[in-house]
């Protein structure tokens, strides 16, 4: 069986500031400091299970509720709907599909899976820019591509005719063996094994004088 694609994170960053941040600290004023967990825990499901949005329903609430001691499910609507209010999560999203998202959520998840073949957003619930999407989603390509011709011996050699000595060489020996060669006996094995005979001219000499 094929193993089923993560769709979530494994682990996110959250700033260390995050107690001290203003909006953080109008959430606690308002609804104590169990505040603090219930959005922290808002955002491990939301970057565990789709990576970029959760579904804020009854059953949500209800989930996050029963890690805490003495709050219920209302108590955890409450402090998400002021974090969407207050501008922690996307609050139109939020109206309109119940969907707790933002700019910085989205824009995390795409650096945190820039090496996967496919890290999409759904387009309704896309909120950065169209140029933020596309190098998270060409990146890996890209990088197959640029190591796939740093890999190839011809990928930044220009091939010029007569000038590759690989080539050349071979053929030279093959076709014309005394282009190679500096000695007569190299160009014509036959001329050593078999030199040609000497006349000898005194004997035919001889013969003629004694005529």
């Amino acid at each position: 069986m094929s193993r089923i694609k993560k769709r979530g994170l494994d682990y996110f960053p959250i700033s260390t500031d995050f107690i001290h941040d203003r909006i953080v600290r109008r959430i606690m004023k308002s609804e104590g400091d169990a505040a603090v967990t219930v959005l922290v825990e808002t955002l491990c499901s939301i970057y565990t299970n789709e990576g970029y949005y959760a579904l804020a329903d009854a059953l949500f609430y209800e989930d996050l509720a029963d890690n805490l001691y003495e709050k219920d499910a209302a108590y955890v609507q409450r402090v998400i709907t002021l974090a969407s209010e207050y501008g922690l999560f996307n609050s139109t999203l939020f109206r309109e599909y119940g969907l707790l998202t933002s700019a910085d959520i989205q824009r995390q998840f795409l650096f945190a899976t820039k090496r996967r073949n496919i890290s999409l957003i759904d387009e309704r619930y896309y909120l950065l820019s169209p140029e933020e999407q596309t190098p998270a989603i060409s990146s890996g390509k890209g990088k197959e591509h640029e190591e796939d011709t740093s890999k190839s011996p011809k990928a930044n050699q220009e091939t010029v005719p007569g000038e590759n000595p690989q080539i050349n060489s071979g053929k030279d020996r093959e076709i014309n063996p005394a282009v190679n060669s500096e000695k007569g006996s190299e160009r014509n094995p036959e001329t050593v094994l078999n030199p040609p005979k000497k006349k000898n001219c005194t004997k035919v000499k001889m013969q003629q004088l004694s005529l």
